[in-house]
């Protein structure tokens, strides 16, 4: 019985470390496609002569 136990805990933190590298990688993911949009609005305002909302931009 105890080694059953000890086999569905160590079964639930597998699972748990799989969850939370694809959490890591989604977060990852989010924030680079996050700044590339910034930098392709940042590309607009500069084309537009919009130097205030390019600064903005680029700061985000």
């Amino acid at each position: 019985v105890h080694w059953l136990r000890v086999k569905a805990l160590r079964d639930r933190w597998i699972e748990e470390l799989m969850v939370v590298e694809l959490e890591m990688d989604w977060t990852c993911n989010f924030f680079l496609c996050k700044a590339t949009q910034w930098d392709e609005h940042m590309r607009e305002s500069s084309v537009n002569q919009r130097q205030a909302h390019a600064c903005y931009m680029a700061r985000q």
